[in-house]
């Protein structure tokens, strides 16, 4: 609360507001002691204040960085799908991700470090499965049976 009524003494040594000698705040500073309980009131209505346990580790974003990737490749920005042949391409690229997201890996990899640069490592991870294929095919085959 003290970061948004411009008192910054309390905020991390790495934030901007504590190094840049030119910061200025991006926000409307708060004056008001009115303002200042609608805010506190606000954040504490927010599911990440309520759950905040479960927020603590979330500084990473790959998996919907993972999830994206997988979309781009089942729905390509280039081709106009129709909505009926878009949502079958969606729900696709989730069973996909949803089958190969953090699967094991054989072992891992180092690339070889630049000057300046720490070595990377990446794992090497086993082959993707595709069982939802076999999945889907059946309930194909038993809806045309029924018929």
């Amino acid at each position: 609360m003290e970061h948004y009524k411009n008192n910054h003494t309390d905020c991390h040594p790495t934030s901007r507001c504590k190094i840049d000698p030119a910061y200025e705040p991006t926000k409307k500073i708060i004056t008001e002691s009115f303002a200042e309980e609608l805010l506190i009131k606000t954040i504490k209505k927010t599911t990440m204040f309520k759950n905040a346990t479960d927020f603590s580790f979330g500084k990473d974003t790959h998996y919907v960085e993972s999830y994206n990737n997988v979309l781009n490749i089942f729905e390509d920005k280039r081709i106009a799908f129709s909505s009926s042949e878009y949502e079958v391409r969606a729900k696709l690229a989730t069973l996909h991700w949803n089958e190969n997201v953090d699967r094991a890996y054989t072992s891992q990899w180092q690339a070889p470090s630049a000057a300046n640069c720490r070595p990377k490592t990446k794992n090497v991870y086993k082959t993707k499965t595709y069982g939802y294929h076999d999945s889907i095919w059946i309930r194909y085959l038993s809806k045309i049976k029924r018929v």
